[in-house]
């Protein structure tokens, strides 16, 4: 889901996609699924420790920074528990917020 704040407005906009999210235990991972309209599928490396997620996304090139998509990348808040990764950013005036449950 991604949520975003009119700064001139102040409400709220939101998004929803259904992806997956592959992580190895050799520190790569993937993005697929119905990411037709904000998610961007990528692929790159990550690293985490107790409360911090980094993704380094290798598909970002000098055409795609300004794509409408999200690629996954950067420095993401998260908790994981009952089989559910959750993951948060805050940039700017967005905020992205990923639930992902596993099965």
């Amino acid at each position: 889901m991604l949520v975003h704040q009119s700064s001139l407005t102040g409400k709220l906009d939101t998004s929803y996609a259904n992806i997956t999210l592959s992580l190895s235990s050799s520190g790569n991972f993937a993005v697929a699924g119905d990411t037709s309209k904000i998610q961007a599928g990528s692929f790159g490396t990550y690293s985490e420790d107790a409360s911090m997620i980094n993704f380094t996304d290798i598909t970002i090139n000098k055409r795609t920074p300004n794509t409408s998509k999200k690629h996954l990348n950067g420095s993401f808040n998260y908790t994981y528990g009952n089989s559910t990764l959750k993951m948060t950013l805050v940039a700017d005036t967005l905020f992205y917020n990923y639930n992902l449950t596993s099965y």
